[in-house]
């Protein structure tokens, strides 16, 4: 997955990020096979 960081507030639990998605994948288990790349237009 492929995301943009708008922000990063720490935090004593771990943090929030906030982050767009820019690009993701799904692959098939166990061999690995790209079934899609997804590209997601700039809003």
């Amino acid at each position: 997955m492929l995301r943009d960081i708008k922000s990063a507030v720490p935090g004593s639990a771990g943090g929030t990020l906030t982050a767009d998605v820019v690009e993701y994948e799904m692959r098939e288990a166990p061999r690995g096979t790209t079934i899609a790349r997804v590209q997601v237009p700039a809003s």
